[in-house]
């Protein structure tokens, strides 16, 4: 697992063009029992925030965009079923035109039927609900997630 963590005095290992949370490790959570010692997600919506453990070791924090209200994230603990470093996306279709289509989304991890974590090239918007149910990431940040995680993993996603 590529570690990030608490930054030592004077220095920050915050890559560039990410929304990476400095002071992560002072997140406070709860472990599903499921997860045991593996690598494991953790969406909080309240906070708009990916944190990123080992069993009980908090590894890594990013800003996120869950749904905008209607569109809400879907709420509870999935496993990652599919991963793709690129996948076409799109909305429903309303007299017969998509109401979105992107063809390329980056580092798209599903959980649960349609739900995926993926990176969001289209917006920098994040710490704000906007997306139309997927867990948006910046591009960097998702990237780093999906070399992180395997299809299996565990995600929990709660207010």
């Amino acid at each position: 697992l590529g570690v990030i963590r608490q930054p030592e005095a004077g220095y920050t290992p915050v890559p560039a063009e990410t929304e990476f949370i400095p002071d992560f490790w002072r997140h406070e959570y709860e472990i599903p029992e499921e997860v045991g010692d593996s690598i494991w997600v953790e969406v909080d919506l309240s906070e708009q925030a990916l944190y990123v453990h080992e069993g009980a070791r908090l590894v890594a924090g990013f800003r996120i965009s869950s749904g905008a209200p209607g569109k809400d994230t879907r709420k509870g603990l999935f496993r990652i079923y599919a991963m793709y470093p690129s996948y076409p996306m799109w909305g429903p279709v309303i007299d017969g035109v998509p109401e979105y289509w992107i063809p390329d989304v980056p580092w798209a991890m599903f959980f649960h039927v349609d739900f995926a974590i993926h990176g969001a090239y289209w917006h920098d918007n994040f710490g704000a609900p906007q997306s139309h149910g997927c867990v948006n990431m910046n591009v960097n940040d998702a990237e780093w997630v999906y070399g992180n995680v395997r299809k299996g993993t565990y995600v929990h996603v709660h207010d």
